[in-house]
């Protein structure tokens, strides 16, 4: 393919760490995964890796027939898709369960996925990776979106890496190798290759933050100063890289899936005790907790009883003596 956008994607593939044996391209029936499945396509020629389509269905909703015609359009569009790129695919994992409206939160879906997609690459065995289709847009989104929660400085990493190793709910490797394409690029390449893409009609409505963000607030401001997106973006990567070099002295070793080691953590200065116990909230998805009950929670963390139980901002903390173990709470997503 003799084209920019293939180009750019190409070299990035090309300075992954670890590029595996084959990827699993994670298929929604949007425009990212469309243009993801045709670029992954094309460099899998080129850098001889293989290629599988999963499709995650999330379930039904009771009472949203729009949405529910949607879910069902996006599993055959996806497997069609897969098809005509004669690619072996899955859709999973239960297209006939009606959710209940906690299962409809944003969380869980997010988990239900990346739960679901590390059964599929898990079971292709060692050499093996997800890819997914995030864009610059979608990374910039989800750092406002973390900012405004309180998530502070860390949150200018999440979402930035071309390449990760995978999260709470996925054991494996992650790449993203769009996160440098806007979704401009990305429905320009589309159309001009005549390929079909889905909406979902979800996200016509504006009252999901993320939405509002997407649907009038991040287009008023480039009205008002035009360039101003690109420019906001492009500021939050400098943050975002610096931060991603400060992390590296965070001692990350302390965390593990029993928690967060209470000796190791009870021995740090207070400033990276702050940073250490933010990054392991947000590798839970939590980052509503003020810095006051940030400031509250070290508070409380400081003292010697050798087991602990209390509840802040929907969070259960518990520690023993050799552990801190946080479990998030589930808030129904606004829909």
């Amino acid at each position: 393919m003799n084209d920019p956008i293939f180009h750019r994607f190409l070299a990035g593939l090309r300075k992954l760490e670890g590029l595996r044996d084959g990827y699993v391209l994670g298929l929604s029936g949007g425009v990212d995964s469309v243009a993801l499945a045709l670029l992954m396509r094309e460099a899998s020629g080129v850098l001889g890796f293989k290629l599988k389509a999963a499709h995650c269905f999330h379930g039904q909703v009771k009472g949203d027939d729009e949405q529910n015609r949607y879910r069902h359009d996006a599993a055959e569009f996806s497997k069609g898709m897969a098809k005509g790129l004669r690619l072996e695919f899955v859709c999973g994992p239960d297209s006939n369960k009606l959710l209940s409206e906690v299962e409809v939160s944003e969380a869980h879906l997010r988990k239900l996925r990346y739960e679901f997609f590390d059964q599929v690459v898990s079971s292709l065995g060692t050499g093996w990776g997800l890819a997914l289709g995030h864009h610059r847009d979608d990374v910039l989104e989800t750092r406002l979106i973390n900012l405004i929660r309180g998530g502070g400085a860390l949150a200018m990493a999440s979402g930035a890496s071309v390449q990760s190793s995978g999260n709470q709910h996925f054991k494996g490797q992650i790449i993203r190798p769009l996160v440098g394409e806007s979704k401009a690029d990305l429905i320009d390449l589309v159309t001009r290759k005549q390929l079909r893409f889905l909406e979902d009609p979800s996200n016509e409505s504006s009252d999901p933050l993320r939405n509002w963000l997407r649907n009038q607030w991040l287009p008023e401001l480039e009205a008002k100063r035009v360039g101003s997106v690109r420019t906001l973006a492009r500021s939050l990567d400098h943050i975002g890289d610096w931060v991603s070099d400060t992390s590296q002295q965070i001692p990350l070793h302390m965390l593990s899936p029993k928690g967060l080691d209470r000796v190791g953590f009870n021995s740090l200065s207070s400033g990276f005790k702050k940073h250490l116990l933010l990054h392991y909230l947000h590798g839970i998805n939590v980052y509503d907790l003020s810095q006051n009950q940030i400031d509250e929670v070290l508070k409380r963390l400081d003292s010697s009883q050798k087991e602990l139980r209390f509840t802040l901002a929907g969070c259960q903390f518990e520690t023993c003596k050799h552990w801190i173990k946080v479990t998030a709470p589930v808030v129904p997503y606004e829909r």
